[in-house]
Order: C-alpha cells, then structure tokens, then sequence
C-alpha cells in the first residue's frame, strides 16, 4: 500500500529528473563556478567540504533551495548535505521543471538580490539540522572571507517552526543579514554555496556570539530532559525512572514551550544532562567551555552517533545506556530502561569530579 499511495509523486520526480537531465544537455555551457575553499574528507571527494561562488544569473527555487542556472541547469552542490546520504539527492528533493520555466516568464514570481549567501539544507526546518548544518556554516564562510553583512538566505520555515527566528534575533547573531525566502524565486548575480564538514566544535562556534553570564555558566543544575508526548520516542517507564533521578536531585524538563533564551540559560547552567536521542539534546552545545557530564538514553535497535561525537568534542563526559525497543519503526521506537543499570550510571557520572584532558571518556551500558 505504501508503494502505491506514494506512486504519483515519485512519477513526478522521475518526469521532473528527466526534464532537468534535457535541459542540462540543451545547455550552452556549463555553470560558471569558483573554487574559493576545498578540502577532501575520509568519505572521499564526492563528500568533500568546499566554499564555491557561481556567478549568475542563478535562481534559488523555494521548496527546498535547489540553486538552478538561467539555462535550467540544476547546481546539486548547493543543497548537497553537510553529511554523507545514501539515496541520490534528487530522489530526496527535485524541484518542479515547469514551476521553474514559469517563474522566468513571470517577473512577479522572482526576487532579485545583487549577491547572495545560501544556507538551505534539506533537513533545515529540524532543530538539529538547523543549528549544526544551516548555523554550522558560519564558522567557514567566516575563514573564507565571506563578508559578515552578506546576505544569508533561509527557506520560509523560519517563520513556520517556533525556534528558527527567535534564534536568529538573539543578541550576536542579530547583526548578520538574514534573508528568508517566501513562495518566490530569488534570481541573484553571484551566489556562494558551501557544504561544511568541520568538527562540531567549529559548527557551534557562532554560540560563542550569543551572551552568557558567568553566573549561568557556572551553574550546577541536574536535569533530566523528558519528551513531550506527542513526541514520538519514549521511555516507557518513566514512572519508575523519574523518582530515581529525583532521588539524586535531576529536575525534570521538558523545553517545549520555552524560549530559546530560557534554553540557552538553562543548558548554559545544567552541570549534568540526562536526556532521550533527539533534537533537544543538541542543546548542550551552550555549555561549551565548561564541564558537563552527559547521559543519553536510546533504544538498543536505533542509534546515532551525532550527540555523543559533540559531547567528546566539548569534552565532556559522555555514557549512554541502551534500552529495550518496545515495538515500531526503530528510528521513532519507546523503550524500557533498566533502573538499577540507569543508577548506577548516574552515580559514576555524578562522583566523577576530574577530567584527564582527554579527547572524550565514555561508559555504554
């Protein structure tokens, strides 16, 4: 059933590739791209991380951010993820053909900027994504050269999720020039398009723009970060589990509905953070700089790297624990966790009160 109710779109995706494949052969040339930055990756050359400026005229579609030249050549590298992805990219994202030719013929369709910086990402409207692969590219284009007060273009879930534009007015990142692009093209004369694969550390970097007191900094707070539950992904027996982190005096949190503000103050003071894989994790990049312990609950069928290769980076001390999967897609399964196993966890992250200056020290349970 899953084949055939999806089967329409992935037909339009077929005609659409065949359409832009057509007009790439029709083309009179090749873009026009320089090299301002690359630098091969372990992945290889197809992952590479680079910095290129095309020169125009370009068109930014709005869905996903596609970079296509006046001849209706689509630039894959200006929304190739920050990340290594398996399908090819446009099986994930491939802009309408006939949307395109009508917006060259339809001047009110189009938006027109002298110079501008793209950072649309695929997975952009994620929290996640969002901060380590939109806000992650500051850090590169600002090695590069890339003038700061160059115009940095956002898609339209800016003003659509409730974190994206609170975050960008907060106080140090507020003097960059953000652009959000609507429902329009935008046609621009010389774009800058990059793919970062520097180190967490590097990405988060722009945090360090944002102001922290001292007196949050230093701040000893234990908190347990929970998930809403229309959120998928859960610990199935929090009822048990919530009392033995009260127990050492862990808060419980949950950060929807807060500000950004009052999220960067929280995390900024959390001394030791417990929480379920997902986006908000991604918070303890405002506690770089001081110490944190880390432990990151997951279902033992689905796990990804991301959270703990940016505790080891902040060096801090990360353990996790993997839990029993109670059924459904890995990826968004609850689980069960072992309590006494979670303790005694908890109890070595809390009693442990030096660091050795190493890159990161963890504990699986």
């Amino acid at each position: 059933m899953y084949i055939f109710r999806h089967f329409p779109e992935r037909v339009c995706k077929i005609v659409d590739r065949l359409a832009w494949k057509m007009s790439e052969i029709a083309a009179p040339k090749p873009p026009e791209i320089e090299v301002l930055h690359y630098r091969d990756c372990q992945d290889g050359p197809r992952h590479a991380e680079y910095v290129y400026r095309v020169k125009g005229p370009v068109y930014i579609e709005p869905v996903a951010g596609f970079a296509i030249t006046e001849a209706g050549v689509l630039i894959e590298a200006s929304l190739a993820t920050n990340f290594v992805l398996d399908p090819p990219l446009w099986r994930v994202a491939t802009p309408s053909y006939l949307q395109f030719r009508r917006a060259l013929n339809n001047p009110c369709e189009v938006l027109e900027v002298d110079k501008l910086v793209s950072l649309r990402h695929l997975w952009e409207w994620n929290y996640y994504h969002f901060n380590a692969d939109v806000l992650g590219k500051l850090c590169l284009l600002d090695e590069v050269g890339i003038p700061e007060n160059s115009p940095l273009l956002l898609g339209k879930y800016v003003d659509e999720v409730p974190f994206a534009r609170p975050t960008i007015e907060l106080e140090g990142l507020n003097k960059r020039n953000w652009l959000v692009q609507g429902t329009q093209f935008i046609k621009t004369n010389e774009l800058v398009i990059c793919r970062t694969r520097q180190s967490f550390v590097k990405r988060f970097s722009y945090v360090k723009a944002i102001p922290i007191s001292e007196t949050v900094a230093s701040g000893q707070r234990r908190i347990y970060l929970t998930r809403s539950q229309s959120a998928n992904r859960h610990v199935v027996n929090e009822d048990a589990f919530i009392p033995m982190l009260k127990k050492h005096h862990f808060e419980v949190v949950q950060t929807e509905g807060m500000s950004i503000r009052e999220q960067v103050d929280l995390f900024a003071s959390t001394r030791f953070l417990i929480g379920i894989h997902g986006a908000g994790m991604t918070n303890m990049m405002y506690r770089q700089g001081h110490r944190m312990g880390v432990l990151e609950l997951y279902s033992e069928n689905y796990k990804t790297t991301d959270h703990e290769y940016m505790a080891c980076e902040f060096d801090f001390d990360y353990y996790k624990l993997a839990g029993r999967p109670a059924g459904g897609i890995p990826q968004h399964a609850s689980f069960t966790i072992d309590i006494d196993h979670a303790e005694s966890l908890v109890q070595e992250m809390i009693n442990k009160e030096t660091t050795d200056g190493k890159v990161c020290k963890h504990q699986e349970g």
